[in-house]
């Protein structure tokens, strides 16, 4: 008999930390832009008000003196099943001038899905200075069975970004935000 109760204790408490891991996971693409919203960490240029200051920047010539690599990775989030790469893998830029590179996404089921790319940068320190102008990651990306896209990315870096950052890697995690409703079917 105690037996019996030890284990439903435990597929109880499972079950609850199961579910608590699930919503999770559901929560984190709405969780994190909230969060960057409220921080100011990742915003873009068109949702801040920056828009308009980098534009005035665009007259400004690029610093050529420096250059700075830049590296994309793209990474689906566990279990989702689509293709998602860079197509470019590296640039090197100068600060100051607008760049603009293309990711590839794929939906590789049978069914509409849509999906939002989270964002995160090496290092730390150039989120600051770097600016994305035109993101596929400022909107959810749907695509309907076997369909694929092209999604530009235009950025800047900030003439200001200190002389010691050379190399940024910029990373996408793309997540699946398909609706409960349309996951069923």
């Amino acid at each position: 008999m105690a037996d019996k109760k030890s284990n439903r204790k435990i597929i109880i408490i499972g079950s609850v930390a199961a579910a608590i891991m699930f919503a999770f996971c559901f929560a984190i693409v709405p969780v994190y832009s909230l969060i960057c919203q409220a921080t100011g960490i990742n915003t873009s240029a068109a949702n801040s008000g920056l828009l308009t200051a980098v534009s005035a920047e665009t007259k400004e010539p690029p610093d050529m003196s420096r250059t700075i690599k830049v590296q994309f990775v793209a990474v689906n989030n566990k279990g989702m099943p689509w293709e998602f790469y860079p197509r470019t893998k590296t640039i090197d830029v100068h600060p100051g001038e607008n760049n603009k590179v293309y990711f590839f996404a794929k939906n590789t089921t049978d069914k509409t899905m849509s999906v939002q790319a989270i964002p995160s940068m090496t290092p730390t320190d150039a989120l600051t200075y770097f600016h994305k102008i035109q993101c596929f990651c400022f909107n959810q990306q749907t695509l309907k069975s076997q369909e694929s896209k092209e999604m530009p990315m235009i950025f800047r870096i900030d003439k200001e970004i200190p002389k010691d950052i050379r190399v940024i890697t910029l990373v996408y995690t793309l997540f699946d935000t398909t609706p409960k409703e349309t996951k069923k079917g």
